[in-house]
């Protein structure tokens, strides 16, 4: 019998790993991310945020995020402005779907099963470092003989 928890992060975790958009995966504090600032971008981090005891759901906060690049030139292009916004948005978005997606319709020995998330949660020009990304929540069930 494993842990619920652990076999979540464990399944996250190995979809984040297949990507090879994600360079770096931390499971930590709003406060301990990219806190060196030498991590590799893009990073993905996760943590448990909920849990239900009679139904047996676990909600895991799944985040991405990359490094605002600010060009110095003249903007030419009002809409897109002199950084890389728009692409770290897209990048996020597109890897958090991918995993919804891969999770929506996995098949596993563990019977662990998708049952929601939430709409992503925009993140704009944030930490020291100025990260943009998005966040989500995902929330699995886990069968009674995994608890």
């Amino acid at each position: 019998m494993r842990n619920v928890i652990l076999s979540g992060l464990n399944l996250i975790v190995g979809l984040l790993n297949e990507d090879d958009r994600i360079k770096t995966i931390f499971s930590a504090n709003e406060d301990e991310i990219d806190f060196n600032k030498k991590d590799l971008y893009p990073i993905s981090n996760v943590r448990v945020d909920s849990n239900d005891f009679n139904s047996n759901d676990v909600t895991f906060e799944v985040t991405i995020i990359d490094q605002r690049d600010t060009n110095k030139r003249a903007i030419t292009n009002k809409l897109n402005g002199n950084d890389n916004r728009w692409d770290n948005w897209s990048l996020s978005y597109d890897v958090l779907r991918s995993i919804i997606n891969k999770i929506d319709r996995l098949q596993n020995d563990d019977n662990i099963s998708f049952v929601s998330s939430s709409n992503p949660v925009l993140i704009d020009n944030a930490f020291s470092n100025g990260l943009d990304g998005y966040s989500v929540l995902i929330t699995l069930n886990f069968p009674n003989n995994l608890c």
